[in-house]
């Protein structure tokens, strides 16, 4: 990308910007994961959030994420989880959305800001 951006003509400002940017995502990729601890009776909703973490309904030319696409979950939830338990883990689904959706506009407000 560094190089596109150089061929390119891109202020060398810009280019230091978005180099720093991918040493700092590296970095935080390279860390190992902080563990903790989840409770037996939640290993259904993190399981469930894991296998549908792709599954975002996106707004606008900046793809702002909007919520889960729940025609995709309940369809998950119908092939992959009992019918006395869907309605504990959709709710469960819909309270990580909930969280999620609070933390990815936090992380996109303080982006605004810098």
């Amino acid at each position: 990308m560094l190089d596109a951006m150089r061929a390119m003509g891109a202020p060398a400002g810009d280019i230091e910007r978005v180099a720093q940017a991918m040493a700092e995502q590296r970095a935080a990729v390279e860390q190992p994961p902080e563990e903790f601890g989840i409770y037996r009776d939640n290993w259904p909703v993190v399981t469930a959030w894991r296998s549908l973490e792709t599954q975002w309904h996106y707004a606008g030319v900046d793809g702002i994420p909007k919520g889960l696409n729940y025609a995709c979950a309940l369809a998950w939830l119908d092939m992959f989880v009992p019918q006395r338990q869907r309605r504990k883990v959709m709710v469960g689904l819909m309270v990580m959305e909930r969280g999620a959706l609070a933390a990815m506009n936090e992380i996109r407000e303080q982006s605004k800001e810098d």
